[in-house]
């Protein structure tokens, strides 16, 4: 009799709690209706107090996907202005990737001039990282500094740099026009002084975008470089995606990979974004120690970050829990 007593009473509760955690929803529902859709103007602070509300709301209630609908209907009202600083403090919520593509989707919908910046991007680029979700993380390299409104804000800042350039070179040779007449009125013709001054301005520029280029190759990209035959403003263009998709390798190496490899398909995949992964530095050290016999090497204790350390943990406890999961994919395949 308790017992069956008891559990009517866990029974009675459970109903309780869902029509409760029903009506806030309906609530909730109730007051983004009233608060945003309905306005004729809504600032961005009440906006961000409502997607906070549909975040934290989300967290405490099984009804994920209609808290995901409510923040979907905010993002699309005609009435809301999506700006960068809505994207950002709301990604600092922590939202889903539903939420974020949503977000994202709106703001370039509402905006048709304007792109992500990469500092905005990181945001929820660095979460999935720690998380361990590659696939995510580089959904958002395509959504942000791979996607063709970034790209094209990349080349109007390349073109903008050229006519800089370009101006620059010829008020150097006016410069040159004008104290010519001044001092040297009697010289003839500067044609070839100009044609002078313009192969050496050329040569220069041209022999420093080759050490630029080469020295951002070899130093600052990473485990990743681009694919041989790749032309140089392409690099400029893309070399935020780069970054990006470097520190995707990273990850995937050193959850999924083995011996400081990523998996096949993330190589896959930086290959058809034209780039190509560098050998691991330690594969690099051991072939040239057994080449020379071990001549000229000197053991020393490696100087390590506390942050990487803290960081190279971290993954090694997320390679940790996706060993088990691979494992069970195996034994079901």
């Amino acid at each position: 009799m308790f017992t069956r007593l008891g559990r009517f009473a866990g029974v009675q509760r459970s109903f309780h709690t869902y029509s409760a955690r029903k009506s806030s929803v309906s609530s909730l529902n109730q007051v983004v209706k009233k608060e945003i859709l309905e306005r004729e103007n809504v600032s961005e602070e009440h906006v961000l107090n409502m997607l906070r509300t549909c975040s934290i709301m989300k967290g405490k209630i099984s009804q994920g996907e209609q808290i995901d609908s409510l923040i979907e209907k905010i993002f699309d009202a005609p009435n809301v202005k999506i700006t960068p600083n809505i994207l950002r403090k709301f990604w600092l919520t922590k939202p889903s990737f539903a939420n974020i593509e949503c977000s994202i989707q709106s703001y370039y919908d509402k905006n048709k001039d304007l792109s992500i910046n990469r500092e905005d991007a990181m945001i929820p680029f660095r979460q999935f990282l720690w998380d361990g979700e590659v696939d995510k993380a580089l959904k958002i390299v395509d959504l942000t500094t791979a996607h063709s409104r970034y790209i094209s804000t990349q080349k109007s800042k390349m073109r903008s740099y050229l006519i800089r350039y370009a101006g620059s070179c010829f008020g150097l040779i006016g410069a040159i026009e004008v104290l010519t007449r001044i001092f040297f009125a009697d010289v003839g013709s500067l044609g070839k002084v100009y044609a002078m001054v313009l192969a050496y301005i050329g040569n220069t520029s041209f022999l420093a975008s080759l050490a630029f280029t080469g020295k951002n190759i070899s130093q600052d990209t990473g485990p990743l470089r681009w694919r041989p035959g790749t032309l140089q403003n392409y690099w400029y263009q893309h070399n935020d995606e780069l970054m990006m998709c470097s520190k995707v390798l990273e990850v995937d190496a050193e959850i999924h990979g083995s011996e400081g490899f990523a998996t096949k398909e993330i190589i896959q995949n930086f290959f058809d974004r034209k780039m190509i992964p560098n050998e691991p530095e330690q594969e690099i050290m051991m072939q040239q120690y057994w080449l020379g016999g071990g001549d000229g090497f000197e053991w020393v204790e490696p100087d390590q970050d506390p942050l990487d350390f803290l960081w190279k943990q971290h993954l090694e406890k997320l390679k940790g829990q996706a060993l088990p999961k691979a494992e069970q994919k195996l034994s079901i395949g």
